[in-house]
């Protein structure tokens, strides 16, 4: 229970983190919503955000296989790395009460704390950890010309 928990306030990070990157970024780099966002289409943005890698390639690279394959390895080991933070964060929740108030307010704590300042090392194991499924995924997708 404590992992699908876990992996369902991953998915949600990550959306609400989807839609404050376009929101706050570049607006030709971001999809259209953006010059008139409503709540609707952030929700909707937010709850597909797992989507855009194969938007992305399919829009802006010649290369599309090789650009999905590798936007989607991208987005599941992050999945995957917070998942396992959120999982850590909830487990430390639990041993350290039993009420399950302070357990939702410690576990929302110990992922903020962690999000701000221990997720940016993590991204660096992220990198280690495409570089190694780079090899077999330039494989089976080559570099064209």
């Amino acid at each position: 229970m404590r992992l699908v928990v876990s992996a369902a306030i991953a998915y949600l990070v990550f959306g609400i983190s989807q839609v404050m990157s376009d929101l706050g970024g570049r607006s030709t780099v971001h999809g259209t919503w953006v010059h008139h966002p409503t709540l609707g289409r952030a929700v909707l943005i937010g709850a597909m955000w797992f989507t855009r890698p194969i938007y992305e390639a399919s829009c802006s690279t010649p290369q599309r296989a090789r650009g999905i394959a590798f936007g989607i390895a991208r987005d599941l080991s992050q999945i995957i790395v917070m998942t396992g933070v959120v999982w850590l964060c909830i487990t430390g929740a639990t041993h350290l009460t039993s009420n399950p108030v302070l357990q939702a307010i410690g576990t929302a704590t110990l992922v903020a704390v962690i999000g701000l300042f221990l997720m940016p090392l993590v991204e660096i194991v992220i990198v280690v950890v495409m570089m190694v499924l780079a090899w077999p995924l330039d494989l089976f997708f080559p570099l064209k010309d």
